[in-house]
């Protein structure tokens, strides 16, 4: 199964593209394999940063952002006899942010979008993930503000193995791991992202569940 959608909003102010793929194997009686992948990428004109003051006055901030997701769901059914299974279940999870094109609100309500804000450009410096903002051009930095992009990376599993020993009576072993960072970067790097993803310890969880059935 293919899933595509472009969207698009008035004033293009918010638009983007979004990709499903989805689809699944049966590889024997036994083995199912499924795989679901999705792709996401949202642009936003108008994205609210933050607020700041100069010489008493409030500043409001906004920019453009670029943000993407990708994700990709993994999934493996194994009967190893009509009373013994195994599932998996794997999703990895990368979602980056840049912004740019940083903006300073100086009518709002204009009905001509353009006459809503003022542009940053000359204004700016980047240093050390701070942007510093020059407003009045006298060579001090009036104000700053942190630099907003960043790179979210996850991945989380499930396995779960199922034991009927006795008609109506069964044991669950299940194992569940989540691991997830944030990290500096504004963009989806697969390899980057499992280098930091294995420095970092994940959350581990095992849980034993048992039925019992009474009677026939």
């Amino acid at each position: 199964e293919f899933v595509g959608v472009i969207q698009s909003s008035k004033e293009n102010l918010v638009g983007g593209h979004f990709l499903e793929i989805e689809t699944y194997w049966k590889i024997s009686p036994n083995v199912n394999i499924s795989l679901n992948a999705e792709w996401d990428r949202t642009r936003e004109v108008f994205q609210y940063v933050g607020t700041v003051s100069f010489k008493g006055v409030p500043r409001y901030i906004l920019s453009r952002l670029d943000h993407d997701y990708a994700c990709l769901q993994f999934g493996l059914d194994l009967n190893l006899s009509p009373n013994i299974s195994l599932e998996y279940r794997g999703r990895p999870y990368l979602s980056s942010a840049r912004f740019s094109e940083f903006k300073r609100i100086t009518d709002g309500e204009n009905p001509v979008f353009e006459n809503r804000f003022e542009r940053l450009d000359d204004e700016l410096e980047l240093t050390g993930g701070t942007y510093a903002c020059d407003e009045d051009l006298d060579g001090t930095a009036d104000y700053s503000f942190d630099d907003p992009d960043f790179m979210y990376h996850s991945y989380k599993s499930n396995l779960v193995f199922r034991w009927e020993y006795r008609p109506g009576s069964t044991i669950f072993l299940v194992w569940s791991q989540d691991n997830e960072a944030i990290s500096e970067g504004n963009r989806i790097v697969p390899t980057e992202s499992l280098r930091i993803l294995r420095e970092e310890i994940p959350y581990n969880v095992f849980l034993v569940k048992m039925s019992y059935r009474i009677g026939r």
